[in-house]
């Protein structure tokens, strides 16, 4: 006769229930938490991917801008003039003026285009000092820009605002003496032309600095660079250059 023992049967059932709730439990902590991982490496990616956007365009940002002086009613006004030769949209979002930022801002460039922002009117605190305005140009994409030229300054002497020069820089490719430059703006109609410098340089330079006037736009310079041998020029160079408001200075190299 077969006796079979119940309590057996039931010591082996309670065995795999127990594994069975001891898995459930295992894959109801782990499953949620291997989820919640993938999740943020997900998002980190995308917040990478989004970072190197943001660095890709700020990169790509490519504005220039120059400061033009404007009289109106016997005030001095500033203006921004902004020109963005890059491929992207840029939003200026305040201006640096001297330690004060400015944020009443806020304009788009469309790429391959020209914007004038005006600044306002030049304040001077104390008529009998100089004062000298630094402007800086911010973006929302965190760049900072600097005026490739045209920096305001006041002169308590002749209580007047200028406007700083552009510089054509005549380098040599080996030190020489008795130089005598001649640059000329050139003009239309040509005749007469507007002599800028006509100046002896006797001592022994590697380059020369030749300040011109402030203009508005793109303008031509003829340069002529002269050697004298016991009195007698020797024509070393001529060449025009042309400097503009988006640019700061303009280069002539000298050969040996």
């Amino acid at each position: 006769m077969c006796i079979i023992d119940m309590s057996c049967r039931r010591r082996g059932t309670s065995t795999i229930y127990g594994v069975m709730i001891f898995i459930g439990i295992m894959f109801t902590a782990v499953i949620p938490m291997l989820l919640v991982m993938n999740q943020a490496d997900t998002l980190h990616e995308m917040r990478k991917v989004e970072v190197g956007r943001l660095d890709e365009e700020r990169a790509l940002e490519d504005i220039y801008f120059y400061l033009a002086l404007t009289v109106v009613d016997e005030a001095p006004v500033l203006t921004l003039k902004i020109s963005n030769r890059g491929e992207l949209a840029v939003r200026i979002k305040g201006v640096w003026v001297n330690d004060t930022l400015r944020d009443d801002f806020d304009c788009i460039i469309p790429p391959i285009s020209n914007m004038d922002l005006e600044i306002g009117e030049l304040m001077v605190p104390d008529p009998t000092e100089p004062v000298i305005y630094h402007i800086l140009a911010v973006t929302d994409r965190g760049n900072i820009f600097s005026p490739t030229c045209g920096i305001p300054k006041y002169d308590p002497e002749f209580m007047v605002w200028t406007m700083d020069d552009f510089v054509i820089l005549v380098t040599m490719e080996k030190r020489m003496h008795n130089i005598h430059i001649i640059v000329e703006k050139l003009v239309d109609p040509p005749d007469p032309p507007e002599i800028l410098c006509d100046e002896d340089f006797p001592a022994w330079f590697f380059s020369y600095s030749i300040n011109v006037p402030y203009v508005e736009e793109t303008t031509n310079y003829q340069v002529e660079v002269y050697q004298f041998y016991e009195q007698h020029p020797s024509l070393l160079v001529v060449e025009v250059v042309s400097l503009s408001v988006l640019d700061s200075s303009a280069e002539v190299r000298v050969p040996a």
